[in-house]
């Protein structure tokens, strides 16, 4: 009889917001974070959740929200590892607010 292995992958995609953790009370820049929980070789469960980085205290968010914090993960990663400079890095974020406003206002 084969025994079923749980593995598990998880991934640190950058940081995102400013929080306060309710847990350490440190307000820090949080982590985007993804794991994937494969049972043998098949994928059963991905799960998406933004993390403290002082203590590990996390809250789960879905995949919609994970996509646009993404964005902004990928934005703060170029800048913090300096491939665009500040005013690059400001650029990049007012334009994809003010993408995500365009893209709200055409559902309501």
């Amino acid at each position: 009889m084969l025994s079923k292995l749980k593995n598990f992958n998880f991934k640190n995609h950058g940081y995102i917001y400013m929080f306060n953790c309710r847990k350490c009370g440190e307000e820090k820049n949080w982590l985007l974070c993804s794991r994937e929980t494969y049972v043998d070789i098949f994928l059963t469960k991905k799960e998406y959740v933004i993390m403290c980085p002082e203590c590990s205290n996390g809250q789960e968010i879905d995949k919609e929200t994970f996509k646009d914090y993404k964005k902004i993960a990928d934005i703060n990663t170029e800048f913090l590892v300096k491939k665009i400079t500040q005013v690059e890095y400001m650029k990049k974020l007012n334009n994809y607010v003010k993408e995500k406003l365009v893209n709200s206002a055409d559902i309501t």
